[in-house]
């Protein structure tokens, strides 16, 4: 069965010698992507930077990057290289480690970590024997039908890595979950919906005597509004009084009233973030065990669901700019369709 190979002929020595330096060069820039897409994928966990952007956005673009030249690599190899596959997981799996936990060696983390890192071998190496089939089986070499498949596996491998990582991280450290990041993490997204209860100038971080002030304000005049044909025999200094009077009146009644409802008093100057953190701790660090394992389960698979959302945006996204890239090696003649019977299509690297 034809196979798709760097070379179409191993007989001629000026493609052998071409198939070495150039296969080395595909493996080398996988190997670089996949280090900074690991380590970016770390700064992320720590809620850091990395060169100078947010995380999420270098590990993004620097995973695009690792899939695209992990699937060069894998279609214009001769045979799988389950080594090749091997170095550049271990490499994501070791930048990651070290961009969120430092060098510093924590046997229980470390053996964890070991295990996902199988996980992600075992998909990764799914998703490029896939390809190769699939590649095998084409007469005509389409580059979607080649890689689509391969690569959703690929990133199942990668979104079972983020999540489970995070899942041995909040395990070990179980009140960890939530944090004053997390839940900004979390409610930031939601302001839009917010404003549309609360008003425009709802913000998670406004204190809480300025967002009581802005609710009952606007309520209270809606109310007057609403009477504003009774209310015009009496003199506006009056019903402005009168205004001040409900307003302090409610104020007051609405901060005993959410006082209660987050089992804590509030003094006012607490911003609406914080004090949704200290709820939801406060509601956490008193669930049983098992409720907070439980808890840790559904936001993982959620996690998952989102992630594989996400990556099928990716997907595309790796595969539009793989292709230019793949079309690019040909024209420029770095590399070459060939075809090695009348009808079946190869790839070779000359």
């Amino acid at each position: 069965m034809p196979v798709l190979e760097v070379l179409s002929s191993s007989s001629n020595s000026h493609s052998s010698s071409n198939y070495g330096w150039k296969i080395a060069i595909l493996m080398i820039l996988t190997l670089i992507f996949a280090g900074l897409s690991g380590y970016a994928l770390g700064k992320l966990f720590v809620f850091g930077k990395f060169l100078g952007m947010a995380a999420w956005i270098a590990f993004l673009i620097f995973l695009v990057l690792f899939q695209i030249f992990f699937i060069l690599e894998t279609l214009f190899a001769r045979g799988l290289r389950f080594w090749s596959i091997f170095l550049e997981t271990i490499g994501f799996a070791l930048a990651f480690y070290v961009s969120r936990n430092g060098f510093k060696i924590v046997p229980m983390v470390l053996f964890w970590s070991l295990g996902v890192w199988l996980i992600l071998l075992l998909c990764v190496w799914v998703g490029a024997w896939l390809m190769r089939r699939r590649k095998d089986d084409l007469l005509r070499l389409r580059w979607n039908e080649i890689t689509k498949r391969g690569l959703v596996m690929f990133l199942i491998g990668v979104n079972l890595f983020i999540c489970l990582e995070w899942m041995g991280g909040v395990i070990g450290q179980m009140d960890s979950l939530f944090s004053v990041k997390t839940i900004d993490f979390v409610l930031k997204p939601s302001t839009p919906i917010m404003r549309n209860y609360f008003g425009e100038n709802f913000d998670w971080n406004m204190m809480v005597d300025e967002f009581i002030r802005n609710l009952v304000t606007a309520q209270t005049e809606k109310i007057f509004e609403a009477q504003k044909d009774k209310l015009s025999i009496f003199p506006t200094s009056y019903i402005e009084q009168q205004k001040k009077a409900l307003i302090e009146q409610n104020s007051k009644a609405l901060k005993e009233q959410m006082s209660g409802i987050v089992g804590f008093n509030l003094t006012g100057t607490e911003s609406l973030n914080l004090v949704a953190y200290q709820f939801l701790f406060n509601k956490y660090r008193a669930a049983d065990i098992k409720v907070k394992q439980l808890i840790i389960l559904i936001v993982a698979a959620l996690m998952f669901i989102f992630l594989r959302v996400l990556a099928g945006i990716i997907n595309l996204i790796t595969r539009w700019i793989g292709w230019l890239v793949y079309e690019l090696m040909i024209v420029s003649g770095f590399a070459a369709i060939s075809t090695s019977s009348r009808t079946k299509e190869d790839l070779i690297l000359f």
